[in-house]
């Protein structure tokens, strides 16, 4: 009868041992999905990271060919409004050049006598 009793709790503390080590193979191998979980982690982080210094330094490349382009047309643009802007200054002296001839002549038809006032 005490070996008949023995031979259970022998297979009982079998039975343990093996849910404890069952046990702590489930821990061995969920610690080992945590740490890929944080290498897939970090290194996802840096391709981010990687992706958007890539778009970043094209975005600033072209607001910086905008802003160039802008700047080029509005010299251009300053440029032809100051042409113009000379043009007219230009018409209005000959303009009044050509009054002043005509008021000049006409003072000195009128001392004269040619003309009357």
């Amino acid at each position: 009868m005490c070996a008949a009793q023995k031979e259970p709790e022998s297979e009982i503390h079998e039975d343990i041992y093996l849910i404890h080590e069952a046990e702590l193979e489930a821990k061995r191998k969920l610690e080992e999905a945590k740490k890929r979980a944080q290498s897939i982690r970090a290194e996802t982080e840096k391709k981010i990271q990687e992706i958007y210094a890539k778009y970043d330094a094209e975005a600033k490349q072209q607001i910086k060919q905008i802003m160039a382009d802008v700047e080029k047309k509005k010299k251009e643009l300053e440029k032809k409004s100051q042409e113009e802007m000379e043009l007219d200054i230009e018409r209005v002296k000959k303009t009044a050049s050509r009054k002043m001839s005509a008021t000049v002549k006409y003072i000195i038809n009128v001392i004269i006598g040619e003309s009357e006032p």
